[in-house]
């Protein structure tokens, strides 16, 4: 097995890392896993839930959030169907569609994987982009 790896930069401070595994049958496997490093704060629920489902949800409902704020729509909240998660997204207006996407994509995974495993909830502050989830809807009127 080989393994190559780069590292990139876009215009906003965000650091990529995209390793290539080449496999002798000449398979290759590609990860990039890129993080804004311009964290301005975050913060966790409290209860916790060790279970794959609150992620899956999690993930899903900020994914709702997401298209919304891509696709131009002023409602910004989004909530997967059959899930008891919703979810917030914001970006800087200054950003196009793709560095939206980008950023909102990494806080995504950086909050739910990262900052909040494992816990109901939680915020991600980044320089260019905002995410939050949560069971409670008071932060996102639907």
């Amino acid at each position: 097995m080989k393994i190559n790896l780069h590292t990139t930069a876009t215009s906003f401070p965000l650091v990529v890392l995209i390793a290539s595994l080449i496999f002798s049958d000449g398979i290759l496997f590609v990860v990039a896993k890129g993080y804004n490093i311009d964290k301005i704060g975050s913060g966790c629920g409290k209860q916790r839930d060790t279970s794959n489902e609150m992620r899956l949800q999690a993930l899903h409902s900020i994914d709702s959030a997401i298209l919304a704020v891509v696709s131009g729509s002023p409602n910004a909240c989004g909530k997967a169907p059959d899930s008891t998660i919703y979810a917030a997204a914001n970006c800087a207006r200054a950003l196009s569609d793709e560095e939206c996407k980008l950023c909102l994509y990494n806080a995504q995974f950086r909050v739910v994987d990262a900052e909040c495993k494992h816990l109901f909830g939680g915020w991600l502050v980044l320089k260019d982009c905002y995410v939050r989830y949560d069971a409670d809807t008071a932060f996102c009127r639907q």
